[in-house]
This record gives structure tokens, sequence and C-alpha cells, in this order.
């Protein structure tokens, strides 16, 4: 029974974490674009929409999804952000490799790159920066 409980809890982790996505993308999206519209600096706008949706996973990570009770707020944020930055880093040399060397086209290796992005961010989130601790 255990076990069963294990599996549902991951597997609505799972969801939240893709539902947040989606809505982390959608407000980068948007925000990117409004400020574009407005600006027409398109790295303002790309560094903003960014911001604005990362933080947005932030936060709907740490209370909705794991439900972190860590009081090192910092702590997390610094991690949550270090994950990030190396699944770009891992989605970017992913892609890079199948479109260069595996003769991958550039929409299949994206593709590629960000699943293994987002694996990456689920795993390190769940065991790593949010963990939960037995108490």
């Amino acid at each position: 029974m255990i076990k069963a409980n294990k599996y549902s809890k991951t597997l609505a982790e799972i969801q939240k974490f893709f539902f947040t996505g989606v809505l982390s993308t959608a407000l980068n999206f948007i925000s990117y674009s409004i400020i574009f519209s407005f600006s027409d600096d398109i790295v303002i706008s790309s560094i903003t929409g960014y911001f604005l949706g990362t933080m947005t996973s932030f936060y709907f990570a740490r209370s909705w999804i794991f439900k972190s009770v860590n009081q090192n707020l910092f702590s997390e944020l610094i991690k949550f952000l270090v994950v990030y930055a190396l699944s770009g880093i891992y989605m970017v040399l992913v892609n890079y490799f199948l479109f260069n060397f595996a003769n991958f086209t550039y929409y299949f290796s994206w593709f590629i790159g960000v699943c293994v992005s987002i694996v990456n961010n689920f795993l390190c989130l769940k065991f790593w920066v949010f963990k939960a601790t037995k108490s």
C-alpha cells in the first residue's frame, strides 16, 4: 500500500509540474510579447519574460508541487536556479549534438533537448531542491 501511495503522489507531482510548466511558459511568452510591443527591445523582453516564467515555476514548485516546508527560501532558490541553468545547458548540448552529428531535424533535436531538460528539472527539484526531510 505504501508503494501505491508513493506512486500516486509522484504521478500527482508530475501532473502539477506539467501544468506549472505550461503556465510559466505562457506567462513568459505573454510578458515577452507585451514588453516587446512597447519597447522593441528583444533583450529586455526576453530577460523579463524568462525571469517571470522562472519565478512562477519556483513559486508553484515550492508551494504546490513539492510542498516544501524548508525555512531556508534563499537556499532553495539558489539550488532551483542552478538546476534550471544546468538544464538549459543540457538542452543546448543535446540539441547541438543531435542536429550536427545524428542528422536529426532541428525540430526533433529541440524536442529531445526539451524532454531531457524537463526530466532533469523534475528529478532534481524532487530529490535535491525540495527534497522532503524526515521529521
